[in-house]
């Protein structure tokens, strides 16, 4: 490593350049974010030129702004001021510039900030919610269920695949393409809605209970909700993402919204995510109309209880949100859906 009085050696360029590197690029696991870097790492004893230095800050930049949505800008390094957040100082290196260890240092602390915080994604950085290609949102059921003789529950499924890509000189597998859409802060949403007009309470409770909980957002560690919320008697699995899913494994449950009203406490809506191959996902959704009636009169053993049936649309909506900007680009999956049925 330099101290000061040396010159930055190929060791410390390198170290650097494999810490960017393995945040910006294809890197593994949970780091990467699949895209191709300007910067490579120099031979022994070489000289580093500044084009080199222009690469590695360009590639360091682009990570950054990515996290923060704000432009990383030149200024002068310090061994004070090149110690913690917010990393988006870093000194422009020309041909008259000498590489001072303050540099070294500067370059060293920013990519090392930028790696420690390579799950952030301002949303500014990434795409409006839209419908992937391959499905029209909303995949819809029209037509009475829940009551007594009728189905008392529905069911669907959307298919996500992802199939790889190549961007400049690197090309990512169909595996990685999954994988790095979520480290660089892609996700998932879903939503459900009952349409139509109300021919019973239990109409208007099911149209409730679906907007109740608003907007799923699945990501890459995380399950969570934009805006809304998980009735009584219902859950959510906020630490089920992407990255926890094990493959070919039965699905997850990650969201069982439930009823507010008593009466109809038992009617549940459920969201469960597997990933059968290395490159899909499945999200299966279930309406399920658990309630039966309830009777106003114990004393007649419920003889007087009435199952209603649901009326009217039952609405399902799948979105993504994905990386699309000059400093990360990744593309969305492709979708199938079944039908309600």
């Amino acid at each position: 490593m330099a101290g000061r009085g040396t010159r930055a050696t190929a060791t410390d360029f390198n170290n650097i350049q494999s810490t960017v590197s393995s945040v910006m690029g294809l890197g593994s696991g949970q780091t990467g974010y699949g895209q191709a870097v300007a910067s490579s790492p120099v031979a022994a004893g070489s000289v580093i030129s500044t084009t080199q230095w222009t690469n590695i800050r360009s590639d360091m930049s682009k990570a950054r702004q990515h996290q923060t949505n704000v432009a990383v800008v030149d200024g002068p390094a310090s061994v004070s001021a090149n110690r913690g957040s917010p990393f988006q100082t870093l000194q422009v290196v020309t041909s008259s510039t000498t590489i001072s260890e303050d540099i070294r240092d500067q370059y060293n602390q920013f990519s090392t900030g930028t790696s420690a915080d390579k799950a952030l994604a301002n949303t500014g950085q990434l795409s409006a919610a839209t419908a992937p290609s391959g499905i029209t949102n909303p995949i819809s059921r029209a037509g009475t269920w829940g009551g007594a003789s009728q189905a008392q529950s529905l069911s669907h499924s959307f298919t996500l695949t992802f199939a790889g890509y190549t961007q400049g000189s690197l090309t990512v597998s169909a595996a990685d393409h999954a994988r790095c859409f979520f480290n660089a802060g892609g996700s998932v949403y879903i939503t459900s809605s009952r349409s139509g007009t109300a021919a019973t309470t239990k109409d208007t409770d099911w149209t409730n209970m679906l907007t109740g909980f608003n907007t799923l957002n699945f990501a890459g560690t995380s399950t969570s909700l934009i805006s809304g919320s998980v009735n009584a008697g219902g859950t959510i699995s906020s630490g089920t993402g992407f990255h926890s899913l094990t493959i070919g494994a039965a699905g997850t449950t990650v969201l069982s919204q439930s009823s507010s009203v008593s009466v109809y406490a038992e009617n549940r809506y459920l969201v469960s995510v597997s990933r059968p191959t290395a490159s899909t996902l499945t999200f299966t959704i279930t309406w399920q109309d658990n309630d039966i009636g309830d009777d106003t009169t114990p004393s007649d053993a419920f003889v007087n209880r009435v199952d209603e049936s649901v009326t009217g649309s039952i609405n399902s909506n799948l979105f993504v949100r994905r990386p699309n900007t000059a400093n990360v680009d990744v593309p969305a999956p492709t979708a199938t859906a079944t039908a309600i049925a």
